[in-house]
């Protein structure tokens, strides 16, 4: 993933492996919950991508954190220039004609530059809209996380008794 990319860090870092470092029994549960959720978030990514030519849709990748084999974190995200566009819409900017003449060519705005330059003034005057379509994949992914904790926390409790 390139810089700009639009992704997000699920979880892990230093905090995940200090405890993990302590507490050595949870890292296959630590490490099985981080896998679930990266997948999960991954998967209601790439369903609610919008889909034009498809590469938007196919782009979603997981760079998984790794120390002493175990995961202890992991980043979903889109290897595609333009996800973050496409996520957050734009403020108001002349596109590249070029570029957008294919686009405006498959949804039936022409095929010459006529139906790019239609296309570039309503970019250029109103901006693109926001799909929040990654947003709405983490809010899905939400319930997830919430029962991978909790088994991860009764199985703490299993090993400990109460854990505050």
């Amino acid at each position: 993933m390139t810089q700009g990319d639009t992704r997000i860090v699920l979880i892990g870092g230093a905090a995940l492996e200090k405890a993990l470092k302590n507490l050595d029994f949870l890292k296959g549960p630590a490490n099985d919950m981080i896998d679930g959720v990266a997948e999960t978030l991954r998967r209601n990514a790439m369903q609610g991508s919008p889909v034009d030519t498809g590469r938007l849709k196919t782009s979603w990748v997981i760079d998984w954190h790794k120390k002493s084999g175990y995961k202890t974190g992991a980043v979903v995200g889109s290897n595609m220039p333009y996800a973050r566009y496409v996520e957050e819409g734009t403020k108001p900017h002349w596109p590249p004609l070029k570029a957008l003449q294919p686009w405006a060519s498959r949804h039936g705005f022409g095929r010459g530059m006529r139906g790019a330059w239609l296309v570039a003034r309503r970019i250029a005057m109103k901006g693109t809209r926001a799909t929040r379509f990654f947003e709405k994949g983490r809010e899905a992914t939400q319930p997830y996380i919430d029962r991978a904790m909790k088994h991860l926390l009764s199985e703490a409790k299993r090993r400990f008794g109460n854990i505050r």
